[in-house]
């Protein structure tokens, strides 16, 4: 899992994603559409509620509004996945060549070098 995460970091150059990530939009969701919090517990694998509120953000109306006027990058809403993203989900990554591994190791210490000038 280590390595897939790394690999597509380094493919995407976008690298403060975490896998945390996965269970803050998952604790979310399950929230959203009215799973009782002992099933999203569960799902979730904490023993106890409060641990699973950490990961919990439930969206409120005029948040989505103020961020539904942000422009989109046309070539997301092109690509497939945004279509059917559900329907996409059995693909793999594709393995890195060498010189795109290269190139995203280069792209991943140009972004921590511009984060610790800003820290």
């Amino acid at each position: 899992m280590k390595k897939a995460i790394a690999a597509a970091r380094l493919r995407t150059q976008v690298f403060d994603v975490a896998p945390y990530t996965a269970r803050h939009t998952v604790s979310t969701q399950l929230v959203v559409e009215g799973v009782h919090p002992h099933k999203k517990d569960q799902i979730l694998g904490h023993a106890a509620d409060d641990m699973s509120r950490h990961y919990t953000h439930v969206p409120q109306a005029p948040l989505i509004e103020a961020i539904n006027k942000l422009p989109t990058i046309q070539a997301w809403l092109d690509a497939d996945w945004m279509h059917t993203p559900v329907a996409l989900t059995h693909r793999r990554a594709k393995t890195l060549k060498k010189a795109e591994r290269k190139a995203g190791e280069h792209a991943f210490a140009e972004w921590r070098a511009r984060r610790a000038v800003r820290s």
